[in-house]
């Protein structure tokens, strides 16, 4: 179950967005304040999702075979919100991802804790990365 309220939290009602077994946790607004992205967990893998702020338009952007969070850290991009940062293990080892708030786009940024290279004249679509490990020397 996700409860959310708009700030400030004192003159908000408080209203319940999700209604499920599932342990919804960790929401954090848009900067635009028009979406919310939370962590949902059944217990053994947490997938993130995205939901209009009156939580409909409710949208599993990844896969829960694995565990896909943040819980520390705010995980839109200060631009308006073009991408959510996050950790999965969906490569095998806890790294750091980026993707469009929609599921799509999905760049690994770190591979086993090292930052990936970009490439010279590399895609935007990908934020100009290989997605292959760093050399350590």
């Amino acid at each position: 179950m996700l409860i959310a309220s708009a700030l400030p939290a004192a003159a908000a009602p408080v209203v319940q967005l999700t209604n499920d077994s599932a342990f919804d946790a960790y929401p954090f607004w848009s900067p635009d304040g028009a979406r919310i992205a939370f962590v949902s967990s059944d217990g053994v893998h947490a997938g993130i999702r995205v939901m209009e702020r009156d939580g409909r338009i409710l949208t599993q952007v990844t896969a829960d075979r694995s565990w896909n969070l943040f819980t520390e850290f705010d995980p839109w991009s200060p631009d308006g919100g073009e991408k959510l940062l996050f950790l999965s293990d969906d490569g095998g080892g806890l790294d750091l991802w980026t993707m469009n708030p929609d599921g799509t786009g999905k760049v690994r940024l770190t591979e086993g804790g090292r930052i990936t290279p970009p490439v010279r004249g590399g895609s935007p679509a990908t934020g100009g990365r290989t997605g292959a490990p760093m050399e350590s020397g």
